[in-house]
């Protein structure tokens, strides 16, 4: 088995049986939850609302990497955050594939005065990569919560921000997409 030809066969092989065993493994039990293999990174806890599916959801904190922080249910549904902002969501249907929150966490660290741009990417129907930009200001309401007006290609959206004393979101309620709308979250210590 030394020509690229015969490997080509090789491999042709190997996956016509892989294919072959997910046919077959279609009626096994689903994989187990990721609660099964992961064990939390700490004792705090995202509690993540969808009212437009009146859905709540309590995640774990699963992984850190470069300021991000990804939370999970036990059903492998999962949000990524920066410093409360959300960046990604997986499992929800028309997800954040990625976002550039820089902006959004420079006004409101007040490093950032007037209209910024918010970039996020959606995957199209044939699993292309779509950017969206929004147009945004951030101000503050009479409690004190920041208030994020933003305007993307004929939609309005409204995202609120409460802080915490470190500077971090406390709790927010933060626009996905049309589809999915607004995710309501806020962090609190498992007993």
């Amino acid at each position: 088995m030394g020509t690229v030809l015969e490997m080509s066969k090789f491999m042709l092989m190997v996956l016509v049986a892989a294919s072959g065993l997910t046919a077959c493994t279609a009626l096994q039990p689903k994989s187990p939850p990721l609660s099964e293999f992961v064990r939390p990174l700490s004792n705090t806890l995202l509690t993540v609302g969808i009212p437009t599916r009146g859905a709540e959801a309590t995640l774990v904190l699963v992984a850190r990497n470069q300021g991000v922080e990804t939370w999970a249910t036990g059903d492998n549904v999962t949000v990524s955050m920066q410093n409360g902002v959300v960046v990604a969501t997986r499992g929800l249907g028309f997800d954040v594939m990625g976002s550039d929150v820089g902006p959004t966490l420079n006004a409101l660290a007040g490093r950032q005065a007037g209209s910024y741009v918010v970039k996020r990417r959606y995957l199209t129907p044939d699993n292309q990569p779509e950017p969206v930009a929004a147009t945004c200001t951030m101000g503050r309401s009479a409690n004190g919560q920041f208030i994020e007006d933003c305007q993307s290609d004929g939609v309005s959206f409204q995202n609120q921000y409460a802080l915490d004393g470190t500077g971090r979101v406390a709790s927010s309620k933060q626009w996905i997409g049309p589809e999915v709308q607004y995710l309501n979250t806020s962090y609190s210590t498992a007993q």
